[in-house]
């Protein structure tokens, strides 16, 4: 009996371990049943309850059928929304993606999927629009703010009609997916993508938008089906088209979960006379722009700052002395100067008009007097 415990408590921690190396695949709410391209039906996603957790569905010999449900869940999946038809083979199974990595690509997060058979025959995946969200399981302290374990890290909209998608059968090779999530898509940098590639915490969800509702407009380049390199699928994740109040809930958390994480890297700077790229908080109106911003729009203005300029970093006024007002979200760069002027001549080199970039001394104690030196 002893004998029979240990064995099945070494098994357990066997597949324990082995899955700590994938990042986990949360299953959506069952839909209607879908015929596939090749008029094969396919049948009803499994879900997860309240109380399952994730499903890993990444190992190939426990996925030869169709799987069974555990019971539809009426709540919000990991992108914060309900609803929609969760995208399953002709075995049953559910779409597997698994994330393994990412990188800055122009001005988006570039993110590469390896595409995992889960039926012994591979398919096409039916022509729609594939909601594609990343979250982490790691849950962030950011001082008890609502939703921010539910908020993404990065969410959009994929045309599959544009980009057709092949899952791969048993015999075939692994398939690759490369996903660039333009900023309004993208609520992290690459960086944070890879910790969480290399923790094994993202959590991946999936699922197809009903009639293509609830799909966004992309601003980046159109999609083709093929990669950059050969083999390869490339798309371009559209922002989903969300409520103006979850636009700015989500920002919020990419605001102060960024803040956060840049923090010991700006401690490093203190003293240091820094170039300045934008401090703006909800209602600024720019005139340079000729924008008022929301949290969405500051987000998206950091993100793309910090694709073009991989030093970049963003800080709260709040948390620095040498700022006068308090709640402004403000962008610096991660090269310290011992003079303002050598700041300020960064921000010249790089032809960054005066009012968009000067120099600013950061201090964690203080007062803010005599720490900014403006351009002429």
């Amino acid at each position: 009996m002893r004998a029979t415990v240990l064995a099945t408590a070494l098994a357990l921690a066997a597949l324990v371990a082995t899955g700590a190396a994938y990042a986990a695949h949360r299953l959506v709410s069952q839909g209607p049943d879908r015929v596939s391209a090749e008029g094969r039906l396919l049948t009803p996603a499994a879900t997860t309850s309240e109380d399952s957790g994730a499903i890993d569905s990444s190992n190939p010999t426990d996925s030869a059928g169709p799987t069974d449900s555990v019971g539809p869940t009426d709540s919000p999946d990991a992108a914060g929304t309900a609803g929609g038809i969760a995208l399953v083979t002709s075995c049953g199974r559910t779409l597997d993606l698994v994330p393994t990595r990412a990188q800055a690509q122009d001005l988006a997060v570039r993110i590469e999927f390896e595409v995992r058979p889960v039926c012994p025959d591979g398919e096409w995946v039916p022509g729609g629009v594939l909601d594609l969200a990343l979250t982490s399981s790691l849950v962030a302290d950011l001082g008890g703010l609502p939703g921010a374990a539910e908020a993404p890290l990065v969410r959009g909209t994929v045309d599959l009609s544009r980009t057709p998608l092949h899952v791969p059968g048993f015999e075939d090779p692994t398939g690759l997916l490369t996903v660039d999530f333009v900023p309004g898509s993208a609520w992290v940098d690459p960086e944070v993508i890879e910790q969480e590639i290399r923790r094994g915490t993202l959590v991946v969800a999936c699922r197809e938008v009903p009639d293509g509702t609830g799909a966004g407009t992309e601003d980046g380049p159109a999609p083709t089906g093929d990669g950059p390199e050969g083999g390869q699928r490339l798309a371009v994740a559209a922002a989903p088209l969300t409520d103006a109040a979850e636009n700015e809930r989500t920002a919020e958390v990419a605001l102060r979960r960024q803040a956060a994480a840049d923090e010991p890297g700006l401690l490093d700077l203190e003293g240091s006379w820094v170039p300045q790229l934008s401090s703006k908080r909800q209602g600024t109106y720019d005139d340079y722009t000729d924008r008022r911003y929301s949290l969405g729009d500051i987000y998206r203005q950091y993100l793309e700052l910090r694709l073009e300029y991989p030093g970049v970093r963003l800080l709260s006024s709040t948390a620095w002395d040498a700022y006068e007002l308090d709640g402004y979200w403000v962008v610096v760069t991660g090269v310290p100067f011992a003079r303002p002027g050598a700041a300020n001549g960064w921000c010249s080199a790089r032809g960054i008009v005066p009012s968009q970039c000067f120099a600013k001394r950061l201090l964690r104690d203080g007062a803010p007097e005599g720490n900014t030196r403006l351009r002429g």
